[in-house]
């Protein structure tokens, strides 16, 4: 059932992307099964992420990827981002040239766009919007991470992405952005990540109050609130990332933490789809709930999560 879900979801979310019915950031979480799950099934599908990669991106030229940056568009910024991100992982994966030169291009092109100018949310300055795209920090933060040890990072991009770091966590702080829904805890996820790559910034305790006040919110109920298939598996995977990036994965192992797994898992038919319900776009929840499950599988040692 679970193998249907795998490809089928990767299809379709291949073109639905090409169609435009999906946005180009899904192209990420499409790859985040493949490629930033640790699994050993990935390498069944890797070639139609592959696939679906290079149809999706023949487009993408410098002038493209830094419009996406400094978009008005607060969902625009990501998107850059998601592909960079992607692209380092496919390298990893692959050991292709093309993919890391597609990453480095990427970087190269949002670090063009940040270095323009402040960023300061309360102006109409470069990245201001990307401040406020609560997805944008997490997958900028995966590509320095891949590209500073091959010395594709310089110490001024090094400043600029703390820089940026710092703002999009006290953009969060300071309009006490705290709850349980997709957006804050991909925020929250993104500065967790900050937090182990930069633990000595001077404002690092900051960041670190921004991350306990989003768990702590979350970790009462250990379940979601969003009503939306997409969004809670975007919520659900972000909770994981942010339990990874603080060492709490062993709280994840709490029953009340696994009835929320389950309930997702009960969602699923016979045959592996996920019903389409809530606010939300058709077919997005797909990719996440992938990893999801397999996470989960892994962490309570518990087969009927890859059934």
């Amino acid at each position: 059932m679970f193998r249907f879900l795998k490809k089928t979801s990767i299809f379709l979310s291949a073109i639905l992307i090409t169609y435009g019915v999906l946005p180009q950031s899904y192209l990420f979480q499409i790859g985040s099964t493949a490629v930033k799950a640790d699994s050993s099934s990935s390498s069944s599908y890797l070639p139609c992420v592959e696939n679906a990669y290079t149809t999706l991106t023949q487009h993408f030229t410098d002038s493209f990827l830094q419009g996406e940056v400094s978009s008005s568009s607060a969902n625009a910024p990501r998107h850059t981002s998601d592909y960079a991100a992607l692209s380092v992982k496919l390298y990893n994966a692959t050991g292709n040239q093309l993919y890391l030169d597609n990453a480095v291009k990427a970087f190269r092109d949002i670090m063009t766009v940040l270095e323009q100018g402040p960023m300061d949310a309360s102006k109409n300055k470069p990245l201001s919007y990307a401040v406020g795209d609560w997805f944008n920090l997490e997958p900028l933060l995966i590509t320095y991470q891949e590209l500073k040890p091959l010395g594709k990072v310089s110490s001024t991009d090094d400043s600029y992405i703390q820089y940026y770091a710092d703002q999009f966590a006290l953009f969060g702080l300071n309009r006490n952005i705290v709850g349980d829904n997709n957006q804050t805890l991909s925020r929250t996820a993104g500065v967790a990540w900050a937090l182990n790559l930069f633990p000595n910034h001077p404002d690092a305790a900051l960041w670190q109050k921004y991350v306990d006040e989003n768990w702590n919110y979350w970790w009462p109920q250990r379940d979601l609130s969003e009503d939306a298939e997409g969004y809670s598996a975007i919520g659900l995977y972000e909770i994981i990332q942010i339990a990874v990036q603080t060492g709490k994965v062993d709280q994840l192992k709490d029953p009340g933490v696994k009835k929320m797994f389950d309930r997702y898992r009960d969602q699923l038919s016979t045959f592996g789809a996920m019903p389409m319900y809530g606010d939300d776009y058709f077919g997005e929840a797909w990719e996440l709930c992938t990893y999801n499950f397999e996470y989960a599988s892994r962490l309570y040692n518990d087969p009927m999560y890859l059934d």
